[in-house]
């Protein structure tokens, strides 16, 4: 089971990456502490949040069609990248 801060390092992880093209691998090494310390498989989050993030980055930019696609993507496999649907519309929105 999460905390809250475990959920905030995410999230603000994912927003520096996407919004500020800031490098995932520069997060790498705290997120794996961090899931070692809640419980939770570091590998499967990590291809998880890739996946995630570079639908964030290319599925949201674009046409009207493939931003609702990508939001609809995004919306569907935030939990499991422990990013709350808010913070998606947020990232959502600094990007279009």
């Amino acid at each position: 089971m999460e905390d809250d801060f475990f959920r905030f390092f995410i999230e603000t992880m994912v927003e520096e990456i996407v919004v500020n093209n800031k490098p995932f691998d520069r997060y790498k090494k705290q997120l794996e502490k961090l899931c070692m310390a809640e419980g939770v498989d570091y590998d499967n989050l990590e291809c998880d949040l890739e996946d995630f993030i570079e639908t964030l980055q290319i599925g949201l930019k674009g046409d009207p069609y493939a931003s609702t696609l990508g939001m609809a993507l995004l919306l569907q496999d935030c939990e499991k990248c422990y990013v709350s649907e808010q913070k998606v519309e947020e990232i959502s929105k600094k990007l279009l």
